[in-house]
C-alpha cells in the first residue's frame, strides 16, 4: 500500500455499543475524526447499504464491515474492539466483538478494497491470529498484528 491507511491510533478498545447501528454510526464518525472522509453520514450510509447485501460478520467475534463511496477521501481501516458481543448475522450465529472496518474511496481503481478483505480473510482462517485478537486489550500489539495482516 502507498499511503498509510493504518496507524496506532485508529484502534479502540473496551468501545461499550448495544447495536450494529451504533457500531457502525461509531465507525463512521471515527473516519471522518481521522481524515479518512468528510461525512459521517455518508460513509453511514455506505456501510448500511454494504450490510443489506449480505452481512459482514465472520465467524467467531469478528466482522469486516466495508464501504466504498463518496464521502471517502483516503483509504483507511479503524478498529474496534467491544465490551461484549453484538448481534451482527455473523456467518456462524455468534455476536461480533471484534471490528476491523476498511474505508475506501469511490474513485479508487487499484481495488484497494478487493486486497485489503482477501488480506484478512485469509488471516481469518488462522486460529492463531483470531485468538491473538480476541484476548489482546493492548493496542500496539492488536495494531502489530493487523498491520502484518495487511502488508501486501
Amino acid at each position: 500500500m502507498k499511503e498509510e491507511i493504518f496507524t496506532i491510533d485508529q484502534i479502540y478498545i473496551d468501545i461499550d455499543k448495544e447495536t450494529k447501528i451504533d457500531c457502525l454510526k461509531f465507525l463512521a464518525q471515527k473516519a471522518v475524526e481521522h481524515h479518512i472522509g468528510d461525512d459521517a453520514d455518508v460513509i453511514l450510509h455506505g456501510l448500511l447499504e454494504r450490510e443489506a447485501e449480505s452481512s459482514t460478520g465472520f465467524v467467531e467475534g469478528f466482522a469486516i464491515p466495508h464501504t466504498r463511496n463518496g464521502g471517502v477521501n483516503k483509504t483507511g481501516i479503524i478498529v474496534m474492539k467491544t465490551t461484549k458481543g453484538i448481534e451482527w448475522e455473523s456467518m456462524d450465529g455468534n455476536p461480533a466483538k471484534l471490528f476491523i472496518a476498511l474505508f475506501v474511496p469511490a474513485t479508487d481503481t487499484e481495488k484497494t478494497h478487493i486486497t485489503l478483505l482477501s488480506l484478512l480473510a485469509r488471516k481469518m482462517m488462522s486460529n492463531e491470529f483470531k485468538q491473538k485478537l480476541l484476548e489482546s486489550n493492548n493496542t500496539n500489539e492488536i495494531f502489530g498484528i493487523i498491520k502484518d495482516a495487511i502488508q501486501a
